[in-house]
């Protein structure tokens, strides 16, 4: 095996992270050194405090790794918070453009991957680290939408395209740069695109994103399926604490529900979602959670419940209930209703009313959750393990380092 050089260019990195994508980078990453291979990871820590996260590291540039680690640059300007939100209108680098191109060196990547890269760069990035094979994941749809995921005016999913009037009442800088050429062009510098789920890579394709794209399913970490059905019915959801995301859906189900509701993760509705919660009895926040921690809940669930209403492009909490054999209740929206239902690992719902009754079937019958349980097990093994996804990963980047040499 020829050992590789990556770098993976990134908005957030654990333990400076918020979601999902910055947790795929760290496995991902962890994943090639593994496999012999050499990687560099660039984060923003800029933008980081500006979205509300609280550093407690010394200033730094550039954070040694062990020898068979992963390198973490974590960005910093003098500019501070000022340095993300110029990226943000203007969909450049702006104050870190000396400092990325020091990293993303002419010669020095055999593949630079960029995930997140709203403001660690912007499309301006993607012109960087000329002549390594690029590739760029689409764990949102930044690429179309202001929002990531079409969430419109902080408050219900886009219905027609009002751009400009919904960036300023959610609260975001207008990106003007999103009305010329420039995105287009710079997405013309990325060899391939790969998109977690067949409706993330269709909803791109029809917005006219005719570059190469290819689907290719984010992994989870393998774990024991659990036995047997707790006897006790808990419902869990694992996830940010937002209105787009859906848990209030989830709280406002458990009257009269004969089952404990339990709420993990944090995020602006948090306090709204307590409040709430003080006013029942099945009803508890956890607040935020190590990975580890969720996937003690999850093993003790009788399903997780992912009501998310925006479009997610995968579900990494689906995927991971499915993968310990716990079914999963979702929303038929994105990327998160495909992975459900092409799985069979549990019930799918359209609207809040439609959430107590499934809830209470499943509350009733063990052997139901059993049984979608193993269903969504069966496909988590078959499509969502680190070695399947690598293997056609490192199959893509040498294709594409092969066809480059022969051009």
């Amino acid at each position: 095996m020829t050992s590789r050089s990556f770098a993976m260019v990134t908005t957030f990195y654990p333990p400076e992270s918020f979601g999902g994508d910055g947790l795929y980078v760290e496995r991902l990453a962890k994943a090639l050194v593994r496999r012999g291979h050499r990687v560099t990871v660039v984060a923003c820590r800029d933008a980081y405090r500006i979205c509300g996260g609280a550093s407690s590291a010394p200033p730094l540039l550039r954070s040694s790794a062990p020898p068979l680690g992963v390198e973490v640059v974590r960005l910093e300007s003098p500019a501070g918070p000022l340095s993300p939100l110029a990226t943000q209108m203007t969909g450049r680098p702006f104050f870190k453009r000396r400092a990325l191109e020091r990293v993303l060196a002419p010669g020095r990547f055999d593949a630079v991957h960029f995930h997140n890269i709203s403001l660690v760069g912007g499309p301006g990035v993607l012109a960087l680290a000329p002549g390594a094979v690029k590739l760029y994941t689409l764990h949102e749809h930044w690429l179309l939408c202001p929002t990531h995921v079409f969430w419109k005016e902080k408050r219900k999913l886009c219905d027609r395209k009002t751009c400009f009037s919904c960036q300023v009442l959610s609260d975001r800088p207008p990106q003007l740069w999103r009305y010329g050429p420039f995105l287009r062009d710079s997405l013309g510098n990325v060899d391939l695109f790969l998109s977690p789920s067949r409706f993330t890579m269709e909803r791109h394709r029809a917005e006219g994103l005719d570059f190469p794209m290819r689907v290719l399913p984010l992994f989870v970490p393998e774990a024991s399926a659990r036995s047997p059905v707790p006897e006790r019915p808990v419902f869990l959801y694992a996830g940010r604490l937002d209105r787009s995301k859906g848990p209030d859906a989830l709280v406002a189900a458990a009257a009269g529900l004969n089952a404990e509701i339990r709420i993990a993760g944090d995020g602006p509705r948090r306090h709204q979602l307590e409040e709430e919660a003080r006013r029942t009895t099945n009803v508890r926040i956890l607040g935020p959670l190590t990975p580890e921690r969720v996937g003690e809940e999850m093993a003790g669930a009788r399903a997780v419940v992912a009501p998310s209403r925006c479009l997610e492009t995968f579900g990494f909490a689906a995927a991971e209930a499915m993968m310990r054999g716990v079914p999963v209740v979702a929303r038929r929206r994105g990327g998160l209703g495909e992975i459900v239902e092409e799985s069979g690992g549990g019930p799918l719902f359209e609207e809040d009313s439609e959430l107590p009754a499934l809830l209470a079937r499943l509350a009733s019958d063990p052997e139901l959750a059993a049984e979608l349980g193993a269903r969504g097990r069966d496909a988590a093994t078959r499509l969502w393990l680190e070695e399947r996804h690598l293997s056609e990963y490192l199959a893509l980047v040498e294709s594409l380092l092969e066809r480059r040499k022969s051009a």
